[in-house]
C-alpha cells in the first residue's frame, strides 16, 4: 500500500499534460499492443493446428493409397500361391531327374510371365525352395538370369525369405538397395510361404517373393523438387528410410545423432527453414508416414495480414498520439497563460489581459478572469470617487 501511495503521490505531482500522456499510454497504447500480440499468437496457433490437421489427413490418405496398392500385390501373390500349376511345378523342382527339373523350371517361368502388371511397378517375382533352388523372373530385363538378385548366390539368405520363415501370412520387407548397371534401384518386397494343399504334411514347399519398385511409394507421396515447401516420406519403426524423394537416402538408416527435422535439412530439403513435422503410423504396413513443411511459408499469408493489421494499428496510434500532443500542448499553453495572468495580478498588475485561445473550459476561465480583473479595476476606481463625494457632502 505504501508503494502505491508513493506512486500516486508522485503521479499527482506531475503536470496535467504529463498525466494525460501517461494515462493515454497505459489506458490505450499498451493494452492495444498487448491485445494485438495476443490475437496474433492465437491466430498463428490456430492456423498451425489447422495446417497440422490437414497434413495428418493427407498422410492418412497417402497410407490408404499405399494399402490399396498393397492389396493389388497381395491379391496377385495369392493367385500365384494358389496356382495349382505353379504348385505342381515347384514340387517337381525337387525331382531327382534333371530333365524334370528343367521342364518344371521353364514352366514356372512361363507361368510367372503371365502375372506381368506394368502399372503396378512389380520388378521381379521369385520362388525360393527350402533346398536353395530358386526360380526368378525379372520383368524389366525379361530374363531369369539377369535379375536384381544376381549378386546373391543363395536366395535363402535374403531378408524376404528369412523373414517369412516363421510368419503365418504375408510379410512386408522394407526397401533394399540394389547395385548394377541394369539392376540398380530400390525395391521393397512382399513374401509368402507356399504349401501343397494336397500334401500339407510336407510343410512349406517354397516361398514366393514379389519385388516392387519404391518409386511407386514415392509417386503416391507426391513429392516434387527440393524447392517445394513440403515433403512426404516413409520410415520404418527403426528409422530406416523406406521411401524418400531423393533415392540416395532410400534403404538407409537415419543417423541416430539426428532427429527427423535435422535429417530433412541434411538431405537438402527445407534447408535453413522453420521445419514443422507431422507423422502417421499405419497399422497395416507398420510404416510411419512423415510430412515436413516450411512453417513460415505456410503461414506467410497470415503473417502478411498480421503485418498489415499491425501497420494500421501503428498509424492509428501515431495519429492518436499526434492529436493528444496537440491537445496537451494547447491545454498547457492556455493553462500557463492563465497562471501567468494570476501571477501578474498577484504582483498588483490589474491591467493584465489573458488571451482567450479556445472555447473550452480553459477559455471560459480565461474569459472570466479577464472580466474579473476589469471589475476589480472598476471597483478600485469607484472607491476614491465615493470617498471624495462623501467628504464633499
Amino acid at each position: 500500500m505504501r508503494i502505491w501511495k508513493r506512486i500516486l503521490k508522485h503521479y499527482n505531482s506531475w503536470k496535467l499534460g504529463h498525466k494525460l500522456l501517461c494515462a493515454f499510454a497505459f489506458a490505450s497504447i499498451i493494452p492495444l499492443l498487448l491485445m494485438q500480440v495476443y490475437v496474433f499468437q492465437v491466430n498463428r496457433k490456430q492456423m498451425t493446428e489447422k495446417i497440422d490437421e490437414l497434413m495428418v489427413s493427407n498422410l492418412t490418405q497417402i497410407a490408404e493409397r499405399v494399402n490399396l496398392n498393397m492389396e493389388v500385390y497381395t491379391n496377385l501373390l495369392y493367385q500365384i500361391y494358389k496356382d495349382d500349376q505353379v504348385t505342381e511345378c515347384v514340387s517337381e523342382l525337387s525331382d531327382i531327374q534333371e530333365s524334370h527339373k528343367a521342364v518344371a523350371y521353364n514352366q514356372i517361368i512361363k507361368r510367372l510371365k503371365q502375372y506381368r502388371n506394368s502399372d503396378a511397378g512389380i520388378r521381379c517375382l521369385s520362388i525360393v525352395c527350402p533346398d536353395g533352388t530358386a526360380v526368378i523372373y525379372d520383368f524389366e530385363t525379361d530374363s531369369s538370369l539377369n535379375t536384381i538378385w544376381h549378386n546373391y548366390s543363395d536366395m535363402r539368405q535374403i531378408p524376404p525369405y528369412r523373414e517369412s520363415l516363421d510368419a503365418p501370412g504375408m510379410v512386408l520387407t522394407d526397401t533394399m538397395n540394389f547395385q548394377g548397371e541394369e539392376n540398380a534401384g530400390h525395391f521393397f518386397h512382399i513374401s509368402k510361404r507356399m504349401f501343397d494343399f494336397n500334401n500339407l504334411e510336407k510343410g512349406s514347399i517354397a516361398t514366393v517373393i514379389m519385388s516392387v519398385d519404391q518409386k511407386i511409394l514415392s509417386s503416391i507421396c507426391g513429392n516434387g523438387s527440393k524447392e517445394d515447401p513440403s515433403v512426404n516420406f516413409i520410415l520404418n519403426k527403426e528409422q530406416r528410410v523406406v521411401s524418400y524423394p531423393d533415392e540416395d537416402f532410400t534403404g538407409n538408416a537415419i543417423n541416430p545423432q539426428l532427429n527427423i527435422q535435422e535429417f530433412v535439412n541434411v538431405s537438402g530439403y527445407l534447408r535453413n527453414k522453420n521445419v514443422a513435422l507431422n507423422q502417421y503410423e499405419d497399422a497395416d504396413t507398420g510404416w510411419i508416414f512423415y510430412n515436413a513443411y516450411d512453417r513460415d511459408y505456410m503461414l506467410k499469408d497470415l503473417t502478411r495480414t498480421q503485418g498489415t493489421q499491425l501497420g494500421i494499428t501503428v498509424l492509428l496510434l501515431v495519429f492518436a498520439l499526434a492529436l493528444i500532443f496537440y491537445t496537451v500542448r494547447n491545454l498547457d499553453t492556455s493553462v500557463k497563460s492563465v497562471v501567468s495572468g494570476m501571477q501578474e495580478v498577484k504582483k498588483g498588475n490589474l491591467d493584465v489581459v489573458v488571451p482567450v485561445q479556445s472555447f473550452d473550459e480553459i477559455g471560459t476561465i480565461a474569459d472570466n478572469f479577464n472580466e474579473m480583473t476589469v471589475k476589480v479595476r472598476e471597483l478600485i476606481q469607484e472607491v476614491p470617487e465615493a470617498s471624495e463625494n462623501r467628504c464633499f457632502c
